[in-house]
């Protein structure tokens, strides 16, 4: 039997004789149940005797998605109850990448199995099916996705799930492992992105919207540069794990970078659930090769020196592709060294970081 909300969600006028009739309700069963709606937020306009859901943007297109992100199948849904839940519940018919989006949820979930409030037609809401094979490693996996919607709304990542903007939240992540018997790790990825929010929107915490970038912003547009992000993330993932490229770009995306800690907490590697709050913690260095910020830039200045002379005896010998690899590589070391005290490869500048003689 459909709901209210569910004969108003296409936002075109409906007659109220028409929803009693439809919905086989009395008159004060109609107005009691819009009421309940604007009392969640929705604005529903109401001019002699007729009803009208008033979105916050445009409705999407779901054939103008669908073709965007082919061969990928696009579930549509004006009102639902959890995109999560849509692809838990219909994973035996869904393929890696395929994806339920909504207009509205009346059921979705944050971490922690937080409500999460969504306007009509506000925000980018959206769930996709991932698989990866069980024997690759999984750490970060949050953090990718994290970093790749980062990347595409030029915003900032605050791990291990949030999406900010201007120090304000814009938008979260679930991940969720889904028992499914095909040899397998079944993720089901939920995603919901602040786009325009109305100003009676109740949040406990600084939230913003991409509007505040660009008041004519387009969801669609938006939406298939995100998914595509993400799933080109996803692949160098499964390819490569957690890479130099991904550690850098993490740096600059990172919104607390370089912040003081004030906070340790043991978390989920691949949900980002946290487990527990620590008062203290051992943490070893990867390398031997680890030393405090001053013995850094000396050391940086010195391989400064050696990378000069070396670039220009290859270029004595006409050699100018290795004066240009080397010159690179080692650039690329030194801002990584500079940036987070590592690079991979460090054991090859440990006479300049002991400060040893040639």
């Amino acid at each position: 039997m459909p709901s209210l909300l569910d004969c108003l969600s296409d936002c075109q006028p409906k007659a109220r004789s028409d929803l009693i009739s439809f919905l086989n309700i009395t008159p004060n069963e109609l107005a009691q149940e819009m009421a309940l709606l604007r009392e969640v937020g929705l604005n529903i306009r109401e001019e002699n005797e007729v009803y009208q859901l008033v979105p916050e943007m445009p409705l999407l297109n779901p054939q103008t998605i669908s073709t965007a992100l082919f061969p990928y199948s696009v579930h549509y849904h004006q009102t639902i109850s959890s995109t999560n839940e849509f692809i838990t519940n219909h994973i035996n018919q869904l393929k890696k990448g395929d994806l339920c989006l909504a207009e509205y949820q009346t059921a979705g979930r944050g971490r922690r199995g937080r409500q999460w409030l969504s306007p009509f037609a506000g925000q980018l809401i959206f769930s996709f099916y991932w698989t990866i094979d069980p024997k690759k490693a999984l750490d970060g996996l949050s953090l990718v996705i994290g970093l790749a919607i980062a990347e595409a709304l030029n915003a900032k990542v605050k791990w291990p799930n949030d999406i900010l903007l201007s120090g304000r939240k814009l938008g979260g992540i679930l991940v969720e492992i889904i028992n499914h018997k095909n040899g397998l790790l079944n993720l089901v990825v939920g995603i919901g992105i602040n786009v325009k929010l109305p100003q009676s929107t109740e949040i406990s915490q600084p939230y913003a919207q991409l509007t505040e970038q660009d008041t004519d912003i387009d969801r669609e547009t938006i939406l298939v540069k995100v998914i595509q992000r993400i799933y080109s993330r996803l692949a160098q993932f499964e390819e490569k794990g957690i890479d130099e490229e991904f550690m850098q770009q993490w740096i600059n995306h990172n919104e607390f970078f370089g912040d003081e800690v004030d906070r340790i907490t043991e978390v989920d590697i691949l949900t980002g659930e946290i487990k527990d709050e620590l008062k203290h913690v051992a943490i070893f260095p990867a390398s031997h090769y680890v030393v405090d910020k001053e013995n850094i830039n000396r050391a940086v200045k010195a391989i400064e020196e050696e990378l000069e002379e070396r670039v220009k005896e290859f270029k004595r010998q006409d050699k100018l592709l290795e004066a240009q690899r080397i010159a690179e590589r080692t650039n690329f070391d030194i801002e990584m060294m500079k940036e987070t005290g590592f690079c991979s490869g460090i054991e090859n500048y440990s006479r300049h970081l002991a400060g040893l003689a040639p």
